[in-house]
């Protein structure tokens, strides 16, 4: 299964405005800030390309997370961390159960 289908199988369909903006500039790795109300899609605006960038990477060995992890998310407040993690630990679900993705560890 490719990453469309498996981001179609997470129930994204169509990307909301600020998916449109903002994910094609994170594909491209460029820093993006995104202004948008609550429940737009900001989340998956930032953690689609993130997840596009690690799945690039070579699986993660004890050698290379010696060097430091492939991604940080960093989040102003502990509420929103909480929100971001549980978004983010569904896509990783999703994505691993169709073979898109390895396992992936959080901290």
């Amino acid at each position: 299964m490719c990453t469309a289908q498996a981001i179609e199988k997470m129930k994204y369909v169509k990307p909301s405005p600020i998916q449109m903006a903002a994910i094609p500039l994170g594909l491209k790795f460029r820093d993006v800030i995104g202004v948008a109300e609550t429940g737009s899609g900001k989340t998956a605006a930032f953690v689609f390309p993130m997840l596009v960038y690690i799945m690039n990477q070579p699986k993660m060995t004890e050698e290379i997370a010696a060097e430091g992890p492939y991604a940080v998310v960093m989040a102003p407040t502990r509420e929103l961390a909480q929100q971001i993690e549980v978004n983010l630990f569904h896509s990783i679900v999703v994505l691993s159960s169709q073979g898109v993705l390895n396992t992936i560890s959080t901290v």
